[in-house]
């Protein structure tokens, strides 16, 4: 007796089946690479951020040597740098202040940029130990405008601005500037530095009343009004400019 020959094919039912499943797959795979993108971008900004940094701390530390040019009356609160050297011939902010560093580089070809806040550790005008926190952040584009110190529109790179805020004994504080530009200056994601303190916070979430959530409880002034430092964003908004926020103190 001859076997006969099995010619039976697939099912519709199976060959759809089949895709559906197949589909699924290639779904789930595509959806990693943009994750996985996204994180490699961020680990590839913050070790920019890192070198951004270093080289910030060294050129702080060469033109702030001489103490007419650290901040003698700042007394325990922070202050911006480099604006206080404007008057230093030596110091052209738009090229020490961006990075890459490299003559061969157009200063509007560069990408990253460093601001810096410093604060005296005590009140003593004579002590030479300071605090000093430097921000890093990318440029959104060369046609990018930011804020300047006098919230004029046509600054080149992102720098940290004071705004007016009402903290309280909670992981809250509350925005207080009115219809002033700074008022939108806060936002999820951002990283905020208390004025009086120096301590840094991670801005979680905000309501519509305007009130900030953060990484931590509030450590500054909950009885009056006071002032944090945070990177604008761009005129008329985009993608928060400040990749990463570091802290050292600096004997001069």
């Amino acid at each position: 007796m001859k076997n006969k020959i099995n010619k039976k094919g697939f099912s519709l039912a199976e060959i759809l089946m089949s895709l559906g499943i197949l589909s699924i797959g290639m779904l789930l795979i595509a959806a990693v690479f943009p994750v996985g993108i996204h994180f490699t971008t961020i680990a590839t900004e913050r070790t920019i951020a890192s070198s951004v940094a270093d080289e910030a701390f060294a050129k702080i530390r060469m033109y702030c040597s001489d103490l007419n040019f650290s901040p003698i009356a700042v007394g325990d609160v922070l202050e911006a740098f480099p604006p206080l050297l404007s008057g230093f011939p030596a110091f052209n902010e738009d090229f020490e202040c961006s990075y890459p560093s490299d003559d061969a580089v157009d200063v509007n070809r560069r990408m990253y940029s460093w601001s810096a806040l410093w604060r005296r550790l005590n009140s003593d005008p004579t002590g030479r130990s300071v605090q000093i926190t430097v921000f890093v952040s990318r440029r959104g584009g060369a046609s990018a405008r930011y804020y300047k110190s006098d919230l004029s529109e046509d600054g080149l790179w992102p720098i940290p601005l004071p705004v007016t805020v009402r903290g309280a004994n909670s992981n809250q504080i509350t925005v207080n500037e009115g219809s002033n530009p700074q008022k939108n200056f806060i936002n999820p994601g951002c990283t905020i530095v208390d004025d009086t303190n120096g301590r840094i916070y991670r801005v979680l979430d905000r309501n519509l009343n305007n009130v900030v959530f953060l990484d931590g409880i509030w450590r500054g002034d909950t009885a009056n009004d006071s002032e944090v430092w945070v990177v604008a964003p761009p005129v008329g908004g985009g993608r928060y400019p400040c990749i990463a926020v570091y802290q050292k103190v600096i004997r001069f």
